[in-house]
């Protein structure tokens, strides 16, 4: 195996009238914002959601709901069908793991299944306290199992896990998702304190995925991470406290956090072991008790060993970090050098290592401002169940006056002309809508009406055109593609997206782009880019893509921040006249941090074609087997 390092950092200079930015202290308001998820009066077998309570749960904090779970979820027939297992509010205590779905054969193995609260505060899941098999070793309340690679768009929203007392290795949550999916509006709860860990995100070839607006209390470890060096998480929003020995356990994976809080007497984040990649954007570190370790700490194994180049390649990113009580904000490898770097003071910016030079002799990241996804309740009182599995039917149920919300049941849609998403509908949401490939594209049109945002979510496969002016929301979904018009300069909100087809293409032009977790996967040639920017601010919190191609071109004086991402060559970049380059940055303006991962392949030729001013400059890749630790500043 040959595995590339390859740490891309484009910096440039902005200017921009907006104000705010990933720099700031402030915090994401959408932390504080209560979801209540409510869902139509829908037989399951219509397509409706899956109820616990229609399983015999009880959720009074007094029986024992672990079998009426085990019915609900456990269930062969309802792996790999975008199910949406539903828990209203109430206490449900467990004494036993909940398993996800298996499926008759291993293409569908523990993957497309969704389980979701009514309210985050106010459906709480309990373990029993002083259960005998969770206190010898680790055991999970919640076990997504593994299906490496391929268990796809799992995700666990809107809850409460509490492991209660007495459970000494319990684990709250064990999860894994690849190609998008992840963990929203979650908190988790040690009742006394101790456990193994609140979070398991360390499977090997675990992610891409979102773990969004999450508190964990307690556990020797809050949330662990990496098992493997393939694929991506991606954290924003998360607040730790009072942990026993980590609050961030991460090993080998690319990890990417913004907006991160720790209240802790131990190291907030350790990162370690081969390959390791940590971006860290915004974060408040307390250290209580008088503690005498650093906030932030890396290390090749806990011996303390490794070469010099081993160490060099944990590489690490840090910006906005404020910290208090720590003896050092942190203790980091160099990545040029492999020695240990001690900072005391807060962080406005460190990198582990130099940059390359373009035309530009700027050091510092973009600073683009950041917007939180609006956050759109479903109405039920002004809401239509589309009863048909057409986009005659769904248009039909878009147009009735005064409808707000549209839901789309479980299953899939033949759509023979473009949907038009206009009037009084400010909402439309699958529970789990798929459309065929043989549907029309684009399957929607977004146009003007009279709600000033607009979201589409839990839709699979659907391409989208934005021809509006008003700000559009895609969620929890798979496109075939997005572009929008002249006169689709609406703010564009993309959270847990992946755009998965070989002509899933995603076009911004002249508009303001916020994108959480994004996957494309398109296989492009030629001058053909996976992502063109033309003229948009483009901002983008965990990138990971596969394929040959072009990632990103940023053109007509674009603005793109790629904040962590996971470049995965799974393919030979061929040898082309011209070369195919990595990223094009056209008369414009960006900032990226990457690492690229090849296995046998041949990765890119050019990792950076620059133009300014009518002069071209390519920046090579000097290793295309396997690579070097690359940050990078152009223009």
């Amino acid at each position: 195996m040959r595995y590339q390092k390859f740490w891309l950092t484009l910096i440039i200079p902005l200017m921009c009238s907006c104000s705010g930015g990933y720099w700031d202290s402030s915090r994401d308001a959408s932390r504080s914002i209560q979801r209540t998820e409510v869902f139509p009066d829908l037989a399951e077998a219509e397509g409706g959601v899956i109820n616990v309570k229609d399983y015999g749960a009880k959720g009074d904090g007094v029986t024992d709901d672990t079998a009426a779970f085990k019915k609900a979820i456990e269930r062969n027939s309802i792996a790999n069908q975008g199910k949406i297992i539903y828990v209203p509010k109430g206490t449900y205590l467990v004494s036993d793991t909940i398993n996800w779905p298996r499926g008759e054969n291993r293409g569908d193995y523990y993957k497309r299944t969704t389980l979701i609260g009514e309210n985050r505060d106010k459906t709480i899941i309990k373990l029993r306290d002083s259960q005998p098999s969770f206190a010898t070793k680790p055991k999970a309340i919640i076990d997504t199992n593994h299906n490496r690679a391929n268990g796809f768009f799992n995700r666990i929203e809107n809850l409460t896990v509490n492991t209660g007392s007495e459970n000494e290795k319990a684990i709250a949550i064990k999860f894994n998702s690849n190609n998008g999916g992840g963990i929203f509006d979650v908190s988790v709860v040690s009742g006394d304190g101790r456990g193994s860990h609140g979070i398991d995100l360390a499977g090997a070839e675990i992610g891409p995925l979102l773990a969004k607006n999450i508190s964990v209390t307690g556990f020797d470890t809050g949330i662990k991470v990496g098992g493997g060096k393939t694929n991506s998480v991606h954290l924003e929003n998360i607040n730790l406290k009072q942990q026993q020995q980590l609050g961030i356990d991460h090993a080998m994976q690319v990890l990417t956090i913004r907006n991160l809080q720790s209240s802790n007497r131990v190291p907030a984040i350790l990162t370690r072991k081969h390959s390791a990649t940590l971006t860290l954007a915004e974060a408040k570190l307390e250290g209580t008790d008088g503690v005498e370790v650093a906030a932030i700490e890396t290390e090749y194994r806990e011996d303390g060993g490794g070469t010099s180049g081993e160490k060099k390649t944990v590489e690490t990113f840090l910006a906005n970090v404020e910290q208090t009580g720590y003896k050092y904000t942190a203790q980091v490898y160099d990545c040029e050098d492999g020695e240990l770097v001690n900072i005391i003071q807060d962080i406005e910016q460190w990198t582990c290592g130099s940059s390359l030079r373009g035309f530009s002799t700027q050091t510092e990241a973009l600073k683009l401002p950041v917007k939180p996804t609006p956050y759109l309740p479903s109405n039920l009182r002004n809401s239509i169940v589309v009863e048909e599995y057409t986009g005659k039917a769904i248009q039909q149920a878009i147009d009735t006056p005064r409808v707000k919300t549209i839901f789309l049941p479980n299953g899939k849609y033949r759509v023979d002309q473009p949907i038009i998403v206009r009037g009084s509908v400010q909402k439309i949401i699958g529970m789990h809508a798929f459309f065929d490939n043989q549907s029309e594209r684009p399957t929607f049109i977004v146009r003007d009406g009279r709600e000033p945002t607009v979201a589409l979510e839990r839709i699979d496969d659907a391409s989208v055109v934005h021809d509006s002016r008003r700000s559009l929301v895609v969620k929890h979904a798979s496109l075939d593609s997005y572009k929008n018009t002249k006169r689709g300069t609406g703010d564009l909100f993309l959270e847990d997206v992946t755009l998965i087809r070989t002509a899933g293409l995603m076009k911004t032009r002249n508009q303001n782009v916020w994108a959480r977790s994004l996957n494309i996967e398109a296989a492009t040639g030629g001058s053909q880019a996976k992502i063109t920017n033309i003229g948009s601010i483009l901002w983008i919190l965990g990138l990971k893509t596969e394929n040959p191609g072009t990632i990103i071109k940023n053109q007509d004086r674009g603005k793109t921040e790629v904040l962590g991402g996971f470049i995965y060559v799974n393919q030979d970049i061929p040898d082309a006249n011209p070369a195919q380059a990595q990223y094009i940055n056209d008369n414009s303006q960006m900032s990226i941090l990457t690492r690229s991962q090849v296995f046998n392949q041949t990765g890119y030729e050019v990792l950076v074609k620059e133009v300014k001013d009518g002069k071209v400059k390519k920046l090579a890749n000097p290793d295309r087997q396997a690579g070097k630790v690359f940050p990078y500043i152009g223009y």
